[in-house]
């Protein structure tokens, strides 16, 4: 008997219920002795697929399920009807309506869904369960899902906690074998979590032509991805044993009191993870300022906190969140949320990256590591061996976004304000009071929302995020470690020493025996249930230690134009037209903005009017008798317009209200990421 615990996801609850999938080749009314729920699912295992049996269990004991027809069930005083579902076999829907649109598009061939139900529980596809002869039925009933998380909610009458053991509790899954070992509450084998294969080395290469051991891995690389982590806490081990063993290829992190598998494509990536495994957590970092805030998501004016922790140069993470649509890292579950899988992607290749150490630094192409290739692929390919690759910002169009992300997204609330208002000089015959832009640069909604798609594995190597962008990021899928770094007494430093800094540090970032005189490094677990934002020019790195789909989007916020235009300051400015228009849209929206929101940190402002004043006006629109410019010239026209309103309005602000005539000189006098004071711009507000 096999079995896993799920959770009903049902809209407006204020709970999610917890019903249990059993998956068996007994009847199940001859399943005596045990308690069962209702909204308990069995699936019943026949010789062949079209007799498997799907039963539900209710009041008065277990229904055969008719997938074509609604079936009513009471679980904790709601109402929930079991739906079929082409990627998980059967779900829970809150209502009628619900179940039809759940159904809409799925299989309803029983032989087809107990498959789908068996595969989503954990459990091999198409396979009858097998357990010992001489075990007893009540010990089977209790086997778990090695690859299951933990379960999203509990109630009273559920399941008893996990009884604790020295070994551990599997945390998270990776790569799925074929031969892995579904783990219990009792035991866990020792050396089924550390099954090996010889090591590693890429196809095509031969190891005597590497230079410093780069490309080879010479630790073993693991097979069963999916006993991957083991939890270190204390309290799950007896005093006398001590914390679990760390075989080779795993690595111990005991700022977060877990271990991971080490990656094994490059002797470089496990030296770098090597070095971030020793690092303590983020949030215990506070000089000279803190490197991680943590917040509630219930917490008040959170929004608040966060724009102030942001404003300093501190990253935040919010705990006390989750996406809707919870998946797994399955070509089904990809499928659901992201159509379409067959599109086109480039990523990545770890091998290749790693292929590239045997070159000297100057001779090094960056884009040879790059493939293309489909969605569909990209994602069956996590579970092959050898393949470590990397997917990066694919668009979102339609995003999940946090309530409290929504509050502080500052370019894309200025677009809002002013949607409805156009700033070109002239019209055109249809239309000659243009009432709102007519023209918008795809990339001023691509780095709104995006996706990443991540194999296990992978580092993502030091670096910042160019543009001047903040970014925040939560996990749908898997899990990551984020490894911020502060350099040696960067916050004394002017504007001229932050950037000799980060050029020395950017001109070999991957140098970890230089690390512990200039770098300060503290790292933070993202995974699902936090989201984690950072402030612009924040330098990080990244490693996936599962499969993971990362959600996020980069935003411009008023409380961080001040590490914005350090950032864009050192990467030589503005190179995209989409980023330079949103910092005019935002300052063409403060008349608007200031009615709901007085009060602004005044060298943010000046570094915005920095970044307004840095383009002047070099297009000028000619009179064509009100004949409709090109599209190119149409755009210019709209830019143009919109940078002499936000010209005019911080001049006003900046030069004649507060005096400033050099923006840029004035930023140098002081700290380089602080705010200022708070100053209050409702003198511009619009009459």
């Amino acid at each position: 008997m096999h079995s896993v615990s799920k959770s009903v996801a049902l809209t407006g609850s204020p709970m999610d219920p917890v019903y249990n999938i059993y998956i068996g080749y007994e009847p199940a009314n001859d399943l005596v002795g045990i308690s069962f729920f209702a909204g308990d699912v069995y699936v019943q295992y026949a010789l062949h697929g079209a007799d498997h049996v799907i039963s539900v269990h209710s009041k008065s004991g277990w229904i055969v399920w008719d997938p074509t027809r609604p079936l009513a069930l009471s679980l904790l005083d709601q109402t929930i009807y079991p739906s079929p579902s082409k990627s998980q076999g059967l779900l829970y829907s809150a209502s009628e309506e619900e179940f039809h649109l759940a159904s809409h598009g799925a299989p309803t061939d029983i032989g087809i869904l107990a498959n789908l139900i068996s595969k989503d529980s954990g459990y091999p596809h198409a396979q009858p369960p097998k357990c010992p002869e001489n075990e007893p039925l009540t010990s089977r009933l209790r086997r778990r899902v090695g690859m299951m998380i933990t379960p999203k909610a509990t109630t009273s009458h559920r399941q008893p906690p996990i009884k604790k053991k020295s070994i551990g509790k599997i945390l998270c899954s990776g790569k799925m074998t074929k031969s892995s070992t579904p783990t219990t509450e009792t035991a866990v084998d020792p050396e089924a979590l550390n099954a090996r294969e010889p090591p590693l080395v890429p196809k095509n290469t031969c190891e005597n032509d590497l230079t410093n051991g780069d490309v080879v891995m010479h630790e073993p690389k693991p097979t069963a991805w999916d006993t991957g982590m083991v939890d270190m806490d204390d309290n799950r081990a007896d005093e006398e044993e001590g914390n679990p063993p760390v075989q080779p290829g795993q690595l111990p992190w005991g700022a977060h009191r877990i271990i991971m598998r080490m990656p094994w494509t490059c002797n470089k990536d496990a030296e770098v993870t090597r070095f971030m495994s020793m690092a303590p957590e983020a949030s215990s970092i506070t000089q000279p300022f803190p490197m991680l805030v943590e917040l509630s998501a219930g917490m008040e004016y959170v929004d608040c906190k966060i724009c102030k922790a942001l404003a300093q140069g501190s990253a935040v993470l919010v705990h006390g969140w989750k996406p809707h649509q919870a998946m797994k890292f399955s070509t089904e579950d990809v499928e659901t949320y992201r159509l379409p899988i067959h599109q086109t992607v480039t990523w990545q290749d770890a091998h290749l990256r790693a292929s590239l150490f045997s070159k000297n630094p100057s001779e090094r192409d960056y884009t040879t590591q790059l493939r293309t290739g489909t969605l569909a692929h990209f994602v069956a390919e996590a579970d092959n061996e050898d393949s470590c690759l990397n997917c990066l910002d694919l668009p979102v169009l339609i995003p999940e976004v946090p309530e409290f992300v929504k509050m502080i997204v500052d370019d894309q609330l200025a677009l809002m304000a002013i949607a409805n208002k156009s700033f070109e000089p002239y019209g055109f015959p249809s239309c000659p009071h243009p009432f709102a832009p007519r023209f918008m640069h795809f990339d001023m909604w691509r780095s709104c929302a995006w996706d990443t798609f991540t194999h296990a594995g992978f580092l993502t190597y030091p670096h910042h995020d160019a543009g001047g962008l903040a970014a925040y990021m939560y996990i749908r899928a898997g899990m990551q470690v984020w490894g911020y770094l502060h350099l040696d007494e960067v916050d004394k430093s002017d504007r001229v020493d932050i950037f000799e800094k980060w050029d020395k540090y950017y001109e070999h970032p991957m140098a970890t025996e230089t690390y512990r005189r200039n770098v300060k490094v503290g790292t933070v677990v993202l995974k699902e249930g936090g989201v984690l934002i950072q402030p612009p020019g924040i330098n990080h790195m990244v490693y996936t230690p599962v499969p993971t789909i990362m959600c996020g989007g980069h935003f411009l916020s008023y409380d961080t134009m001040h590490l914005a235009e350090v950032a864009l300051s050192f990467d030589l400015g503005l190179d995209r037209d989409g980023l330079q228009r949103k910092v005019y849209l935002m300052a063409i929206s403060l008349p608007e903005l200031v009615l709901s929101r007085p009060l602004f940190y005044q060298r943010s402002i000046i570094a915005m009017a920095a970044i307004v004043f840095l383009h002047p006006r070099c297009f000028v629109v000619q009179d064509k008798n009100q004949i409709l410019p090109p599209p190119m010239d149409a755009i210019e026209s709209e830019i143009n317009a919109e940078r002499d309103t936000a010209y005019r309005i911080m001049a006003h602000v900046v030069c004649d209200k507060w005096g400033i005539l050099n923006p840029r000189e004035e930023l140098r006098k002081n700290m380089w990421r602080d705010p200022g004071p708070l100053v209050d711009l409702t003198f511009i507000a619009a009459k």
